[in-house]
């Protein structure tokens, strides 16, 4: 549930890094905060270990794929299974960048 007094934070991209920003604000701000995640992919694929997983007769495409949107779900994000094709840096009325 959302109340005006929430801070409404955008995660863009939800692989090691966004995925570990987003669980790090909600550890740290909590019910504070209403939590948005965008990635294109709803995945994420740890590249080095693809040669490990061919070399050992699996397929990686089978494989390597970590669901990441079951993550936002247990912490109570948001995820938008899109692409951010631009940003605008301006703010908007009563926004605050960081």
């Amino acid at each position: 549930m959302t109340s005006p007094s929430q801070a409404h934070v955008v995660v863009l991209g939800s692989s090691f890094a966004g995925l570990t920003t987003a669980r790090f604000i909600h550890a740290l701000a909590g019910s504070g905060v209403r939590l948005t995640v965008i990635d294109h992919n709803p995945y994420l694929s740890f590249v080095p270990n693809i040669p490990m997983e061919v070399f050992a007769d699996r397929d990686p495409l089978l494989t390597m794929h970590m669901d990441t949107v079951r993550f936002h779900d247990h912490d109570g994000s948001q995820f938008v299974n899109a692409e951010v094709t631009s940003v605008d840096p301006t703010p908007a009325a009563g926004a605050t960048a960081l």
